[in-house]
């Protein structure tokens, strides 16, 4: 019926967003087709198609869907063909925990943290961490290296390397790009106990080169005004009680008088103006706030999932292209001439 209303059996009910990814998906379209639809025929189009295109694939194949309803909000958690609920097409939750177990009693060094169980059980994102600090070159910035996990009970198994900062215990701040490892229940154990657990006591240089490197630029580099409007509004939006803390790290915004004075009303500006003005907050500063909030419980009212989605969110700002040195300051300026046929 919409984003989030699902008709069943002709009850409403409510469904997540990962429940309407999982029907967008069966369907085969896309949301930009669906929004598309939406606002240029009317604005049930897109979801009258896909309820269409359900039908003629249930009456095609036979198939219908499960739904996984949790019994205490009644909302429609995932959607998946039948069977496929029984069966699952992942890694098994008892391999997984098998293997989570396997790798914990292989060493005391090996700790698994950050675990955070959503969409009705379904899926499980947890950081398994090699607990022996690692040196990478700058001083009082000691890491700890490590895997997070991004279990689907219906879907693939995601890995990818992480980096955690270990003064004050700061959390994650780094999660290397376009690394991500999938792994399925055809893949061997072999794979997973490598990608899991063996990689992991033996470092990876690229990625500490890397991750070295990401940290010096950031702590060179200041937020361009569009960055740091990010920032404050994710920060401002999950942490809503700990406005002392994020001005401490943030500062306290005086910097936009000197906007003021030149006339220019940033709250009118395009996304392309705000990633061409500069601001005086630090980039590692900014990156430390979110670590900060999201490894420490300051103020009331922050979800497990918002301090994930910080930390989620920190290791995608520290391996962002800065707006600022995208920019080149020294060009030459040229008088404008009419052109005259």
């Amino acid at each position: 019926m919409s984003n989030s209303k699902i008709d069943v059996d002709g009850r409403q009910l409510i469904i997540t967003k990962t429940a309407f990814d999982d029907l967008i998906k069966l369907s085969g379209l896309t949301k930009k087709t669906i929004n598309h639809l939406n606002t240029t025929i009317n604005r049930n189009a897109g979801f009258t198609l896909v309820k269409e295109l359900m039908k003629a694939i249930s009456q095609r194949s036979g198939q219908n869907l499960s739904l996984l309803i949790d019994p205490d909000d009644r909302q429609v958690k995932r959607i998946v063909p039948e069977g496929q609920a029984e069966m699952g097409t992942g890694i098994s939750a008892t391999s997984m925990q098998e293997m989570m177990e396997y790798a914990l009693n292989s060493s005391k060094k090996a700790v698994l943290t950050d675990t955070y169980v959503s969409d009705g059980g379904t899926k499980v994102t947890m950081n398994l961490k090699w607990d022996n600090p690692v040196n990478f070159g700058l001083r009082g910035e000691e890491i700890s290296l490590g895997k997070q996990i991004k279990w689907d009970m219906y879907g693939l198994t995601s890995v990818s390397d992480f980096a955690e900062r270990l003064i004050c215990t700061n959390g994650m701040t780094a999660i290397r790009p376009g690394e991500e490892v999938y792994l399925n229940g055809e893949s061997s154990p072999a794979e997973w106990y490598k990608q899991l657990f063996e990689d992991i006591i033996n470092p990876n240089r690229e990625f500490l080169n890397h991750y070295h490197d990401r940290v010096l630029e950031a702590m060179n580099t200041n937020l361009s005004v569009y960055e740091y409007n990010k920032v404050k509004s994710h920060l401002s939006s999950h942490f809503p009680n700990d406005d002392n803390r994020i001005t401490r790290y943030l500062g306290d915004e005086r910097w936009k008088n000197e906007y003021s004075k030149r006339a220019i009303e940033l709250d009118k500006a395009t996304v392309k103006q705000l990633q061409n003005c500069p601001t005086p907050v630090n980039s590692w500063g900014a990156i430390n706030c979110m670590t900060d909030l999201a490894s420490h419980k300051y103020g009331k009212g922050v979800s497990d999932w918002g301090r994930a989605a910080t930390q989620r969110f920190a290791g995608k700002l520290l391996n962002r292209n800065w707006d600022a040195n995208q920019q080149i300051t020294n060009v030459p300026e040229f008088e404008v001439i009419p052109h005259v046929n």
